[in-house]
């Protein structure tokens, strides 16, 4: 995310106390050293969106194909001149639709997100509605806690006002499980930093490790902790839901600290599992390359087995669940090495505890919007360094409606 990496990092860092753990001594958390694939996906363009954004989120409706909210940086130099008028600068209120039915018709409006413009706002989908919380911008408060509720009734769009989460956040990951949206993990943010081990003013601790719910059927209940996660505290990760259990996938740290060194936002590798049922969480394999931005999703699953982990970005160090700093490991694939970003396609097997490959992406992405739709896959914006797909270029946040056509790759294919 290109506010992810302009920003000026600061000294901030405070460790807390991590709460209970399942023993994982029968599971290797080392990362592999080989990868095989384990998916084929078919990659074609989309309609394209109507301007270039990136960092936005949304979901599925009906055969309503959803995006509310994003930032677009206002084009670079070749962007403009590629395509002028694409790409405004400007965090976004806007909201648009694809009936996956009929495309060819292509995007369109829908009513504006109700609260501040914004990038980095979360999405679940619960029956045919879809939940908001959080974000950031450049104006203050920087960093929101409000959310909102998308519906449909009948032909008309409505917007309706929901329980704010506890504190601010921007970038989490959320999952659902029957009528419960589970929150996890994301980040406080200044103008200056972002903040994942405590808030911004420093009182709450572990920030970016700590866990939430809250049961659509009870909103006025509100939002519910539970047991923070004994790994690092992260945003900008995945979180996926298989038989139940609740999957949480690399990210990146706040600024890091150390003995006077400031390591800047560090990749984060350690992967968890969570039991609703128990309130447990259990170490998994770390990843196998140090990229871990990752989409954050409404649904990211394919054949209740395989999470998808498209792009991402690779820090210089990589944070430890013990605060320890390492060095950054292994070579993520490029489809243009001088951007700096990636088109890893990476799976995680949930049934054997395995990482493996899809086929790249045909152009480098940084935390695109992703949804999985039966074996279908569908990215949104991001950020990108510039590129062609299909013969058309495409900006560093841009206008691509990236679709995918998923098969699993059966052992000894």
């Amino acid at each position: 995310m290109s506010a992810l990496n302009r920003i000026t990092t600061a000294s901030f860092l405070v460790l807390g106390v991590l709460p209970l753990i399942i023993s994982a001594e029968d599971i290797s958390t080392r990362p592999q050293r080989q990868l095989r694939p384990m998916l084929k996906i078919v990659w074609s363009r989309g309609p394209n969106l109507p301007q270039g954004f990136q960092d936005n989120d949304g979901g599925i409706i009906g055969t309503e194909l959803i995006t509310v909210g994003g930032f677009c940086s206002g084009g670079l130099k070749e962007d403009n001149r590629r395509k002028p008028g694409r790409y405004p600068r400007g965090f976004l209120k806007k909201a648009w639709s694809l009936d996956l039915s009929d495309p060819k018709p292509g995007w369109r409006p829908l009513p504006e997100f109700p609260g501040a413009a914004r990038q980095g706002l979360s999405a679940a989908r619960v029956a045919n509605q879809l939940y908001f919380w959080g974000g950031f911008s450049y104006s203050r408060p920087f960093c929101y806690n409000d959310g909102w509720r998308l519906s449909k009734q009948g032909p008309l769009w409505k917007w309706d006002a929901l329980p704010p989460l506890p504190w601010s956040l921007s970038s989490s990951a959320m999952a659902v499980i029957g009528t419960k949206i589970y929150l996890f993990g994301g980040a406080d943010y200044d103008a200056k930093q972002f903040y994942t081990d405590t808030d911004r003013a420093g009182h709450r601790e572990r920030l970016g490790a700590r866990m939430l719910v809250l049961d659509v059927t009870q909103l006025k209940s509100g939002w519910r902790e539970l047991p923070s996660c004994p790994g690092t505290p992260r945003w900008v990760h995945a979180m996926a839901v298989v038989s139940g259990k609740l999957y949480v996938i690399g990210g990146a740290t706040g600024n890091t600290v150390r003995k006077q060194v400031n390591y800047g936002y560090c990749t984060v590798v350690d992967n968890w599992s969570f039991d609703p049922q128990t309130e447990q969480w259990k170490r998994l394999r770390d990843l196998p390359i140090s990229s871990g931005n990752f989409p954050r999703s409404t649904n990211c699953v394919f054949n209740n087995r395989y999470i998808v982990l498209p792009g991402g970005y690779q820090y210089g160090y990589v944070r430890n669940p013990d605060g320890t700093i390492r060095d950054k490991y292994g070579l993520p694939s490029s489809a243009n090495p001088k951007n700096g970003l990636y088109n890893n396609v990476f799976v995680y097997d949930v049934l054997k505890n395995n990482f493996g490959t899809a086929d790249e992406l045909p152009i480098d992405n940084n935390l695109p919007m992703t949804v999985v739709r039966g074996d279908e896959i569908y990215l949104l914006g991001g950020e990108t360094g510039g590129g062609i797909v299909e013969g058309e270029y495409y900006g560093h946040h841009p206008d691509l409606t990236l679709r995918g056509k998923i098969t699993e790759i059966k052992s000894g294919e």
